[in-house]
C-alpha cells in the first residue's frame, strides 16, 4: 500500500540528517505510477500522463553552464563493450565539447595520462543510442578510441577525466 505522506516525511528527515539547510527543504514533490502512467502533485489527484515529470524538471533542473569553449572535461561513470569498437566509456561531460577524430588525454586514477583519438562518439536519444559526430557540456555520450579505459572505473578514489590535448 503506497504511504507518499509518509515517505515525503522520511525524505525531510534524512535532509535534515545529512544538514541540510531551510532552502534545501523546500523541494517539489511529484506522485508518480509508472505502471498506471499517472503523475501529479497531488497523490489523490493525477494526471492521465507524466508529462509534470518533465514540466518540474524543466522548471526546478538548472540547465548546464554554456561553456563549450573551454577545455574538454568528460567523466567517465559506466563502461560497456562492442565486439566492433571494443570498450565504450559512457560519461557525461562537465564543460567543453569534443569531436569525432580529435585527440584528447585520459587522466587516470592515479593521475597518469594516455593520449587518444576520439574513434566514435554516441548520444543518446530516446532509448536508443546513437553515433553522433559532436558533443558538448550537458550531454551524457559513450566515447571509444581509448585502450585502456576500465581502468578509470576500477577505484573510486578520485575523479577520471577526459580532457583535450591542447
Amino acid at each position: 500500500m503506497a504511504r507518499p505522506a509518509e515517505v515525503v516525511d522520511e525524505v525531510i528527515d534524512l535532509f535534515i540528517d545529512l544538514g541540510a539547510d531551510e532552502d534545501q527543504l523546500e523541494f517539489p514533490v511529484v506522485y508518480t505510477s509508472a505502471v498506471n502512467g499517472v503523475a501529479g502533485t497531488d497523490p489523490e489527484h493525477v494526471d492521465q500522463d507524466m508529462s509534470i515529470v518533465l514540466d518540474t524538471i524543466i522548471k526546478y533542473v538548472p540547465a548546464p553552464i554554456d561553456n563549450r569553449d573551454e577545455s574538454l572535461q568528460f567523466q567517465v561513470t559506466m563502461l560497456d563493450y562492442n565486439d566492433y569498437v571494443g570498450r565504450i566509456g559512457i560519461g557525461r561531460i562537465y564543460r567543453g565539447s569534443i569531436k569525432v577524430g580529435e585527440q584528447a588525454t585520459l587522466v587516470k586514477n592515479d593521475r597518469k595520462t594516455e593520449n587518444f583519438r576520439v574513434t566514435k562518439l554516441f548520444g543518446f536519444y530516446a532509448l536508443k543510442r546513437v553515433e553522433i559526430q559532436e558533443a558538448s557540456a550537458g550531454e551524457i555520450i559513450a566515447i571509444t578510441g581509448v585502450s585502456d579505459i576500465t581502468s578509470v572505473i576500477r577505484s573510486t578514489t578520485s575523479t577520471p577525466l577526459i580532457r583535450f590535448l591542447r
